[in-house]
């Protein structure tokens, strides 16, 4: 196995990794939010059915997403030219990227909101390439994944700025859906399901950071 392929394997499997503690975490969110305070008995089989469909599909559709981002990665480090001017040969890439994006999928296409959420989805498709191929430029040879980050980046600050480029915008999604709930294409339970979406990814950027200190200090 070249080195590439390999560190395609290293980042594949901190992905698919990240992605199992975040529907095991969204279990535990879902529950907690059903059973605290005065549920509307509407909304409770709406939210109920969000996560088990969200669930059911997501893992395989981050997989998905993880596999069109490493292509396109593994691409650009043959490529002697900016992300953003590659991208542009990747649009067909970023819709099919879209069909699996759990913001995109849950959110009313006809909202007038909408575009303004695709927009900082293709931002964050663009990050997560431009991180992936810094990752695949590693020369060094590693044995993990923690390896791979720390051989790429000079210091901890490099690091956290370009890696968490991805959840800032997510962020903004998350803004999006705050100012106006109604984006969310579910007939009852939305603030209750914007609430979980944003428990999320809080504890998605704690465990983040958790892991960067653990790999730096």
């Amino acid at each position: 196995m070249n080195r590439t392929s390999l560190y395609q394997d290293l980042i594949k499997e901190q992905f698919i990794k990240t992605i199992d503690s975040r529907i095991a975490h969204g279990s535990l969110l879902i529950d907690e939010e059903l059973s605290t305070g005065i549920f509307d008995i509407f909304a409770k089989p709406i939210v109920q059915a969000f996560y088990n469909s969200w669930s059911k599909d997501s893992r395989r559709e981050c997989i998905e997403q993880v596999e069109i981002v490493l292509d396109i990665a593994k691409n650009l480090t043959n490529e002697d030219m900016r992300v953003y001017d590659f991208i542009s040969r990747y649009e067909s890439e970023f819709n099919r990227y879209l069909k699996g994006d759990q913001f995109a999928k849950m959110s009313n296409h006809k909202h007038g909101n909408y575009p303004e959420l695709e927009n900082f989805l293709k931002k964050a498709f663009i990050s997560q390439i431009k991180s992936t191929t810094i990752l695949l430029r590693v020369e060094q040879e590693v044995e993990d994944y923690k390896g791979l980050v720390k051989n790429a980046f000079n210091t901890k600050k490099e690091a956290h700025n370009v890696l968490t480029e991805q959840l800032d915008l997510y962020d903004e999604c998350l803004n999006i859906i705050k100012k106006d709930t109604s984006i969310l294409k579910f007939p009852a339970g939305r603030k209750r399901i914007f609430k979980v979406l944003q428990k999320g990814a809080q504890e998605s950027r704690a465990e983040f950071m958790k892991d960067l200190n653990t790999t730096f200090d």
